[in-house]
């Protein structure tokens, strides 16, 4: 008898990754957003901290 509880998982089920780096000694952060199919949206422009880049992440992938 399996008696684990089964998973609801958001937006359908759609899987994302979020990468935010940047190069060793620089000072802006850059953004890239793979969808679960490797389809990568990549930013031009670069970000002064973290917490902006995630905020735009988020945009592209709240519905």
């Amino acid at each position: 008898m399996n008696d684990e509880p089964k998973l609801e998982v958001s937006n359908g089920g759609r899987t994302v990754s979020i990468e935010i780096y940047r190069l060793e000694g620089e000072t802006s952060w850059a953004l890239d957003v793979i969808d679960e199919h490797n389809n990568s949206t990549a930013w031009d422009d670069t970000f002064k901290t973290e917490l902006p880049a995630l905020s735009e992440a988020k945009k592209l992938i709240e519905p």
